[in-house]
């Protein structure tokens, strides 16, 4: 997601992943003050700035937990799903699970597939 994709006013939607933490991800409505080169600003005073991720822009911090940027609350759900779907992977790929040589093949070149595509954008 770029600073670019975001306008003064517009309707955002911040999330907080807890990260570390064992709680359930939290959203909350809020609007953007200003766009800037770096950074997106919200009421709070909280910045936000380019992360290379597809569904957010990431809080400029120095310490502590970061909060993500979502353009609507789809982008969220979106960015959540995502992390739940990653997590299920790396679970499912370390644990007993036996898994056919066909069917680890066609994974990775579905996975692949999609790395071309991106690059090829």
């Amino acid at each position: 997601m770029n600073i670019k994709d975001f306008r003064k006013g517009q309707s955002v939607c911040v999330l907080n992943m807890h990260r570390g933490y064992n709680a359930e991800p939290e959203t909350h409505d809020t609007t953007v003050s200003s766009v800037g080169r770096k950074y997106v600003t919200v009421p709070d005073g909280r910045k936000y700035e380019s992360s290379g991720d597809e569904y957010s822009l990431t809080e400029h911090t120095v310490s502590g937990s970061r909060t993500l940027l979502c353009p609507d609350m789809e982008r969220a759900r979106m960015y959540m799903e995502r992390k739940d779907l990653r997590r299920w992977f790396l679970s499912a790929a370390q644990s007993g699970r036996k898994y056919t040589l066909g069917q680890l093949r066609k994974v990775k070149e579905i996975l692949e597939d999609k790395e071309k595509r991106n690059d090829g954008e």
